[in-house]
């Protein structure tokens, strides 16, 4: 994840206005290597995006992603906009979840 302006330093890192300010300057994307969204299936559900975040303790904490999220990434496949060198048989076939084994 990226952040560019100061007031989403200020929100995603939760530091005070004046470090973000400070960030801002130094560089024109600060990059927080502790936060990534990630692709998670579940048998019930389906897809599920994931934003997780290491806490300062080590531990992980997520929350659903959001679609604002994905202007904050590079390189990370949006969900909404579907690859266009696949085809479309092929794109609705791998959306079918089956526990079958063939």
């Amino acid at each position: 994840m990226f952040y560019q302006d100061i007031s989403e330093l200020k929100k995603n890192l939760g530091i005070t206005r004046k470090k973000a300010s400070f960030l801002a300057t130094q560089n024109s994307a600060y990059v927080d290597r502790n936060a990534w969204l990630e692709e998670f299936f579940c048998e019930e559900h389906g897809t599920i995006w994931m934003r997780l975040s290491r806490q300062a303790d080590g531990t992980l904490a997520a929350i659903p992603a959001k679609r604002s999220d994905w202007q904050s990434t590079t390189r990370t496949i949006n969900p909404e906009i579907p690859n266009p060198s696949v085809s479309e048989f092929s794109y609705h076939m791998s959306r079918r979840a089956s526990t079958q084994l063939v």
